[in-house]
């Protein structure tokens, strides 16, 4: 059986070769297109959707002027929906159907006070800045 001698010369041959491809290959992949770039890129940082994310262009939460508790009591139907929310008042009917509890976890605490509810454990810590 012959006996296999590497010497230093072949060991360096195999080692350049292996430097070589990968300057090749660094190089063919510095060609690939700036599109296929920015969409790779796009794929790894985008932000996954969320339970408690709703598009803001889905509903529109207006806040309403100074509402006397009796005006506020009237508006508890899903045709018309205000809640208030630490003393000041919100007309929440466009939210209604985008709501993740269903509209009547809202319409539960239309017409009338409802802070502790909205800050609830429920709902995640930055609910205040969707209304």
């Amino acid at each position: 059986m012959p006996v296999l001698s590497v010497t230093f010369w072949d060991v360096l041959l195999v080692v350049l070769l292996v430097v070589a491809a990968r300057r090749l290959y660094r190089r063919l992949l510095a060609r690939s297109s700036a599109a296929e770039q920015q969409k790779a890129a796009s794929y790894r940082t985008r932000k996954r959707p969320s339970l408690f994310d709703t598009p803001e262009r889905e509903y529109e939460s207006r806040e309403l002027a100074r509402v006397c508790p009796e005006e506020l009591a009237a508006h508890c139907t899903a045709e018309s929906c205000w809640i208030q929310v630490e003393q000041k008042v919100y007309d929440v009917t466009s939210y209604l159907g985008a709501h993740i509890g269903g509209q009547e976890a809202i319409l539960a605490h239309g017409g009338r006070e409802c802070t502790a509810a909205v800050f609830g454990p429920q709902h995640p810590p930055h609910v205040g800045k969707v209304l």
